[in-house]
């Protein structure tokens, strides 16, 4: 096994995961809605996705064991798993941390780029 952390995540899974735009969107919506149950039609609306797109992604999603659903009626609904929820919580925090470095980073690089031209 790699030497890297990847908490209830193994190696691949990760990237399994987090591999689309979609899929990042609804997991980061699922980490800020915590234990609400939602069903496709809910997402779809707060998120502005496509209901096929958050179809597709919420079953890839829940065969990786990422949400758990239950069907009521006509709909289903999804919750995200809660020792996911658990780990997603810590993720999102540091992904946002990086995100503040590299903005820092550019702004530094275009000031110095501004000086020297």
């Amino acid at each position: 096994m790699a030497s890297y952390k990847y908490g209830v995540f193994g190696k691949y899974e990760f990237y399994r995961i987090f591999g689309t735009p979609v899929k990042q969107l609804l997991l980061r919506f699922f980490a800020e809605k915590q234990n609400q149950r939602l069903n496709v039609l809910e997402i779809q609306k707060a998120t502005d996705l496509p209901g096929s797109s958050v179809s597709v992604a919420l079953a890839e999603l829940e065969e990786e064991g990422v949400v758990d659903s239950a069907k009521e009626g006509k709909f289903k609904y999804y919750t995200l798993n809660k020792k996911v929820a658990e780990e997603l919580s810590d993720i999102f925090q540091k992904l946002d941390s990086v995100y503040q470095i590299a903005l820092k980073t550019k702004k530094k690089r275009e000031n110095e780029t501004q000086k020297d031209g």
